[in-house]
């Protein structure tokens, strides 16, 4: 009833229209119970990928800091020796991902384009780490040790990793519309 109630569209024109789009859809299904598992599961799939981005940016931080990259890189770089988290970069992670958040409120614009540089930007980064282990198995060079290998699907996994990476920046560049 409450999803009923909250999204009330009944074809799929109109939820092509509408402002949350995966909403309507859901809510089309004509169950509201299985309207609601799905939001739920969509719900758990955006908790997880946000704590998954949280812990990825964190990590380079505190990187980046490590090696003296950053002003303050003393506080940022700190790692809790009990749980080896470090904290401080986490703590600065989220603060600075609210404030990029808060560039919402004053133009969707230009938060679109914030995002979009740092697609490219990070398309950009596995591009050239892939392109450049790639080259290295095309010509027969040794790779550095690892703790895991590809074995010798390597090539062609790196291969394709390679060619979507270009394929993906591509297209991330055409407008949504």
């Amino acid at each position: 009833m409450l999803i009923t109630m909250l999204f009330c569209i009944g074809s799929l024109e109109e939820a092509i229209g509408a402002e949350a789009p995966y909403l309507a859809l859901v809510n089309n299904t004509g169950s509201e119970a299985i309207a609601l598992v799905l939001l739920i599961i969509i719900f758990l799939l955006i908790f997880s990928g946000n704590i998954t981005c949280l812990a990825t940016a964190s990590r380079e931080m505190w990187a980046f800091s490590r090696d003296h990259g950053f002003p303050f890189s003393h506080w940022i770089s700190k790692m809790n020796e009990k749980y080896h988290i470090p904290f401080n970069s986490v703590y600065l992670t989220s603060v600075l991902s609210g404030v990029l958040c808060l560039i919402n409120l004053g133009s969707s614009l230009a938060f679109e384009i914030i995002i979009s540089l740092t697609l490219l930007a990070l398309l950009s980064t596995y591009t050239i780490s892939i392109g450049s282990v790639l080259l290295r198995r095309m010509q027969g060079r040794e790779l550095p040790q690892a703790r895991w290998s590809l074995g010798r699907y390597g090539i062609y996994i790196n291969g394709f990793a390679f060619v979507y990476s270009i394929f993906a920046i591509v297209f991330a560049c055409f407008p949504t519309e």
